[in-house]
């Protein structure tokens, strides 16, 4: 059994695609590889990237937390200015209301007097 010319040259047509097919089979594995790395990697990252931003959503919240407080004790302060400057100014409107009934009435007595 001598293969004919043609039974040779398919023969090696045969052996040269299982090697083409062999080559791109091992590059596919290698993809996988390179693929499952990434995933864990991304994987990685995603759950940093998580993290991350859930340190910076408390790390908002208690920022606004603390200007919430800050201006709510600068207004506790500027309501206590306001009420004492409308206390003095009450005691101020006595006494002006007072004065000015005395002075009426040390009119009254000066013109019933003549």
């Amino acid at each position: 059994g001598a293969l004919g010319p043609g039974a040779a040259l398919l023969q090696s047509q045969m052996r040269e695609h299982l090697r083409r097919l062999d080559d791109t089979e091992s590059r596919v594995a290698a993809m996988r590889v390179r693929l499952d790395g990434l995933d864990g990697r991304f994987c990685g990252m995603e759950g940093r990237l998580e993290a991350a931003g859930l340190q910076a959503v408390e790390a908002a919240q208690q920022v606004a937390a603390q200007q919430r407080e800050d201006i709510l004790s600068e207004v506790e302060c500027q309501l206590s200015i306001l009420r004492q400057t409308v206390k003095t100014l009450s005691g101020w409107c006595e006494e002006l209301m007072y004065d000015y009934r005395q002075a009426l009435r040390g009119r009254a007595a000066r013109g019933r007097g003549r």
